[in-house]
């Protein structure tokens, strides 16, 4: 199982206009998210990039049973719209989709080269074994929401604790299943990172509803 280590996402993302943002979704991804996918058949795989729902960029992706790589993380805001990029993963290696800069809004579909039109991997839409990893700046009170089925689960984003952010905190694992979300309540501080294990379809919508300010 992949450990996603949200640190390297923080590091990406404090900046103050980032401390404005209200609302994370899976399926448009910004710099306080991504998704995480595995592979487990070998191949190429073509991909689109997609910001608002418009095609922005390609990628292939082999997937090779010699390499050793069991990672491999790709940028979805810098790859060039002019050119096809190239990237490599081992067999069952994960792929991990993020945005380094902007203001987001970016999704990836990957087919098999083989396959056509059949989505090996839509980040609209994710499925079992997927993961996606956000993180929060804004303290506040957060409603989460999984499109498809329309369970709902909350976060509480405390006001910063100094002592607690002196290190790194671990993420906060969060699973969704067919019930809904386990558990549905977390309190978290400021950039602890949230990963939500994907057992079902899903697309999560999480925004803020109550802003918690200094007393």
């Amino acid at each position: 199982m992949l450990r996603v280590d949200c640190r390297e996402l923080i590091a990406a993302v404090i900046n103050q206009r980032l401390f404005t943002e209200t609302s994370i979704d899976s399926g448009a991804l910004s710099m306080l998210g991504m998704v995480v996918h595995r592979f487990d058949q070998p191949g190429e795989y073509q991909g689109t990039v997609l910001r608002d729902g418009q095609a922005v960029a390609k990628l292939v992706l082999t997937v090779d049973e010699c390499s050793t790589a069991t990672q491999v993380n790709i940028d979805l805001a810098a790859l060039n719209a002019r050119e096809v990029s190239e990237f490599s993963v081992s067999v069952e290696g994960y792929a991990v989709f993020h945005v380094s800069r902007g203001v987001g809004g970016y999704s990836v579909v990957l087919r098999r080269s083989e396959d056509g039109d059949t989505h090996e991997f839509d980040s609209r839409e994710l499925n079992a074994e997927d993961s996606f990893a956000a993180t929060l700046l804004r303290p506040g009170i957060y409603r989460v929401t999984e499109t498809y089925s329309g369970y709902r689960g909350e976060i509480v984003v405390a006001y910063p604790d100094p002592a607690a952010l002196r290190c790194p905190l671990d993420p906060i694992s969060i699973g969704f299943q067919c019930n809904g979300f386990v558990p549905d309540w977390v309190e978290v501080q400021p950039t602890q990172g949230i990963v939500y294990r994907i057992e079902e379809r899903a697309r999560i919508q999480i925004d803020l509803v109550e802003p918690i300010d200094r007393q």
